[in-house]
């Protein structure tokens, strides 16, 4: 039989691409998938009518939300008291005592909180400017601007402490400034990095607030911190004022650079998504700016199938620090005299110990400029070889009587 030393060397390569360095290197980020990814779980609008059959036009007030709540993740749905008796919301104690007609919200995580209560006046638009107040606010736009501009938005929601406050903004830029010197050493580096969002302690926040697990009508007062990135997703759990911890901090901002989701905690990862709409005009700063198209059939197959597979290592939280980043890039160690004094660390920036050990980062594995060479190299050493060896088998059967 003709030998096929051709097909011999492609399975090689072949077989030398399966690494595992090539089976885990993800063609997304952690921050790329958040624009993709949405929450199993989004809220909740119910919109609770009266029995009066006098009442304003309700197929148009209802019609008129369902407008209202275009390109949000929150659901919409109208009950009748006569009708739905045992729908769970209804047996809420807080609802049986209110008024109607009513228009509540249910969190994710099954929270209920009234968004409008009735007005004098009755009219079909009732209950939409509270629904605006939902979805947007001033602290929601500007965290928006970060979220495809960067790598994502590092949030402080102040509390009723003014000092709380400022250690709270005080960590944050110290994380931010030091993530900035590191982006681009990431696995998946941004143009830009985070950002500090800083949401004041105001009735017109009360729903960003609520969406972070606080109280609907009180300020809480110790500040917290969280990351926010792609669609209003959370990055980690929030932090709050006196156990803030800076090495957490930082690698909750460091994991939106790096790749490989599919090995990491998800379920820290890709946190509840805060109350929002999201339309036409982020989807197209997401196409620009981050060069994806989160609505591509392709791209949320891809994505799908990513998340499908078990992790590749046992999840945990992710962990690394600035100074692991910053010397695992240091080719020779600085003298004294070659250079300004190490940087210190975001501890010893802000006076806040770290509870967090000191480890080594379980960092996902991707396919080095190294291994791709090594390919080059074994292909063209394949080619050769196939060459020769269609020659000695050519000279060989012409030499045969």
């Amino acid at each position: 039989m003709k030998p096929n030393a051709l097909a011999l060397g492609i399975a090689l390569v072949a077989g030398f691409a399966q690494t595992p360095a090539a089976v885990q290197a993800c063609k997304y980020s952690i921050r790329d998938i958040g624009f993709v990814h949405r929450a199993n779980a989004s809220y909740q609008l119910v919109l609770i009518e009266d029995d009066d059959p006098a009442a304003v036009d309700r197929a148009e007030r209802a019609q008129l939300m369902h407008k209202a709540l275009a390109d949000a993740n929150v659901t919409f749905s109208v009950l009748k008291p006569n009708q739905d008796a045992g729908h769970p919301i209804l047996k809420r104690a807080a609802v049986v005592s209110a008024p109607r007609p009513g228009l509540w919200v249910v969190s994710p995580d099954g929270r209920v909180a009234p968004v409008a209560v009735p007005t004098p006046s009755g009219t079909s638009s009732w209950g939409i400017r509270e629904i605006d107040a939902l979805l947007d606010s001033p602290g929601r736009c500007e965290i928006g601007r970060h979220l495809t501009s960067g790598l994502g938005a590092v949030v402080v929601i102040e509390g009723a402490d003014p000092a709380s406050n400022q250690r709270a903004q005080r960590l944050a830029e110290n994380v931010v400034t030091q993530v900035n010197e590191v982006v681009g050493k990431l696995e998946k580096p941004t143009k830009n990095g985070p950002a500090v969002v800083v949401v004041k302690a105001d009735d017109s926040e009360r729903w960003l607030r609520w969406g972070l697990g606080e109280t609907l009508d009180e300020v809480a007062q110790a500040a917290r911190i969280t990351v926010v990135f792609g669609q209003f997703r959370r990055s980690g759990k929030a932090m709050t004022d006196p156990d803030f911890d800076p090495t957490k901090l930082f690698s909750h901002v460091a994991v939106l650079g790096y790749s490989c989701e599919c090995s990491l905690d998800r379920a820290a990862l890709f946190g509840p998504a805060l109350p929002h709409r999201w339309g036409t005009s982020q989807r197209k700063r997401v196409s620009l700016d981050v060069g994806i198209d989160p609505e591509s059939p392709q791209v949320r197959a891809e994505v799908n199938a990513i998340l499908a597979k078990a992790p590749l290592i046992e999840a945990g939280e992710f962990h690394v620090t600035y100074e692991q980043l910053m010397l695992g890039f240091k080719e020779t160690p600085l003298d004294e005299d070659d250079g300004p004094p190490p940087a210190k660390t975001v501890a010893d920036a802000v006076g806040v110990r770290s509870e967090t050990p000191t480890k080594s980062a379980q960092l996902p594995a991707t396919i080095s400029s190294g291994s791709t060479t090594t390919l080059v190299i074994l292909f063209v050493v394949t080619f050769f070889v196939t060459l020769l060896g269609r020659f000695f088998w050519r000279r060989k059967t012409a030499l045969k009587p």
